[in-house]
């Protein structure tokens, strides 16, 4: 179902006639595609396929002073310390824990990703920021702090003038 989806995305994205020089092409959502299942179903690498994008995400690159994003540079482990590994994690976000749809699992299903057959960013990063609001709201009779049961993804593209 998820395959059939995306290509659906493709299709739709293929009839808008998008100018491939010019203009940059960006999927990004709750793609349920997890990341750390990839060495199992290779399903991760089947949705970049598909999308023919690339993931400028900060995960894959974890060591002190990786380079992370497409320009080459380095930024230092302290400023990656929002970074997270998942962007659903019932661990520390109570709507991912009591979500219908969870079974506690750890999972990397948000992204942002750019076409690789469209304009080409000179810079992209892309990382999961978990937001949380300063006044609660109440689900089940419970303080949330939580805005949603999925962090959400940043990204920052630089493209050349």
């Amino acid at each position: 179902m998820r395959k059939a989806q995306m290509e659906i995305m493709v299709d739709f994205m293929r009839a808008m006639d998008i100018d491939p020089v010019n203009d940059a092409v960006l999927f990004a959502g709750d793609l349920n595609v997890n990341y750390w299942l990839n060495k199992t179903n290779e399903e991760y690498d089947e949705m970049l396929t598909i999308f023919e994008a690339k993931d400028p995400s900060v995960v894959k690159p974890r060591r002190l002073g990786a380079t992370l994003s497409t320009s080459g540079k380095s930024q230092a482990a302290a400023e990656l310390k929002h970074a997270r590994k998942f962007s659903f994690d019932p661990r520390v976000n109570a709507l991912a824990a009591e979500g219908l749809s969870t079974d506690g699992s750890l999972e990397l299903l948000d992204y942002i990703l750019y076409s690789s057959a469209h304009r080409q960013p000179s810079e992209a990063t892309s990382w999961i920021q978990p937001l949380m609001t300063s006044t609660p709201w109440f689900w089940r009779k419970l303080p949330q702090y939580n805005l949603s049961d999925h962090f959400p993804v940043v990204s920052e593209f630089t493209f050349d003038m």
